[in-house]
């Protein structure tokens, strides 16, 4: 059985192959826990040295046993185990957090990453990569009301080719500078 081919309800464990429906939920559901490790600012510990939570009755409350139940359900998934207390991702995990970003911004957006970045207060943002370019417009056009905002021109015609000039346009117009790494990229 896969990390994602059976799906916990209740108390009984149901194989998630005959209910797509289940299944469908279940990458939200993990989409969701990873992302809200991500904005509490824990997943960086899962992906490091472990993530402990605090110890049952010592001050972690109702937060320390969501905490607790999120990583387990983690390891109910094949995402993470553990380890003398403390979780830890597999590798399995460690891929899907490689696009936390995205993650996140499936979650619930970018809200939370464009607070945060208000609190840190920059000078100007500077934006490398668009996981998906037509969504990731309205996040932009956000960022870049705050403060002035640049944006890195990846290969973007290479990557994503002529039919979607307008579309990069739209997000060129909708910084206030653009990086190119050649004269070809421009």
């Amino acid at each position: 059985m896969t990390a994602l081919g059976a799906a916990a309800v209740g108390p009984h464990s149901v194989e998630s192959s005959s209910r797509p429906g289940l299944q469908s939920f279940e990458g939200y559901a993990i989409t969701c826990v990873l992302a809200a490790l991500e904005m509490a600012g824990l997943l960086e510990a899962l992906e490091g040295a472990g993530l402990r939570p605090p110890p049952r009755g010592e001050g972690g409350g109702e937060a320390g046993r969501l905490l607790e139940a999120s990583l387990r359900y983690l390891v109910q998934r094949q995402l993470a185990f553990e380890d003398s207390g403390a979780f830890k991702l597999t590798e399995s995990g460690r891929a899907l957090t490689r696009d936390k970003g995205y993650l996140v911004w499936l979650a619930g957006g970018y809200g939370e990453p464009l607070r945060r970045l208000d609190a840190f207060e920059p000078d100007l943002a500077h934006v490398q990569w668009l996981a998906l370019p037509g969504v990731d417009l309205r996040w932009l056009r956000a960022l870049a009301r705050r403060r002035p905002t640049v944006f890195t021109a990846h290969n973007v015609m290479l990557r994503q080719g002529p039919g979607r000039t307008n579309l990069w346009r739209r997000i060129f117009t909708a910084v206030d500078g653009v990086v190119v790494h050649s004269q070809r990229g421009v």
